[in-house]
C-alpha cells in the first residue's frame, strides 16, 4: 500500500542472498515471538545488529530480542506460539498503514489492483 519493496524470507533463505543488501541504516523488520525458532531469528537479528549495523524494527514477545532492535514494538509475552501469526501481524499492518495514510494514498483502491476477478 505504501509503494515500498519489501520481500519476507525465512531466517535460513535470508542468509543465502537477500543478507548481502544489508549494510548500514538499511532497515530490516523482524516478526520474532517466543517459540521453536525463536533462537534462530534472534541470532539472525543479531548479526544484522552487530555485523551490518541493520535499523532493526522487531516485533516480538521476548525482552532480548526487542532489546536490540532499534524500533521494538512489544508483544504481551502470554500470546502461545501456535496462535502468534495473527496477533504478531497486526503491529506489522499497522506500520504500513500509517505511511500510507501519511503519504495521502487511498488504502482501500490501491492503484493497479483489482479487488474483482473476471472468471469465464
Amino acid at each position: 500500500m505504501t509503494y515500498i519493496i519489501a520481500e519476507p524470507s525465512s531466517s535460513a533463505d535470508f542468509q543465502h542472498g537477500p543478507i548481502a543488501i544489508i549494510e548500514q541504516g538499511f532497515p530490516v523488520f523482524t516478526i520474532l515471538p517466543a517459540g521453536l525458532m525463536s533462537d534462530e531469528v534472534y541470532k539472525l537479528s543479531y548479526k544484522l545488529r552487530e555485523e551490518r549495523n541493520a535499523e532493526l524494527i522487531v516485533i516480538s514477545n521476548r525482552m532480548e530480542a526487542l532489546d536490540i532492535a532499534t524500533s521494538p514494538i512489544p508483544m504481551p509475552r502470554s500470546i502461545p506460539e501456535w496462535i502468534s501469526p495473527i496477533p504478531f501481524i497486526v503491529p506489522a499492518q499497522l506500520f504500513v498503514y500509517h505511511p500510507t495514510i501519511e503519504k495521502g494514498y487511498d488504502t482501500d483502491h490501491p492503484r493497479g489492483l483489482k479487488k474483482i476477478t473476471n472468471t469465464r
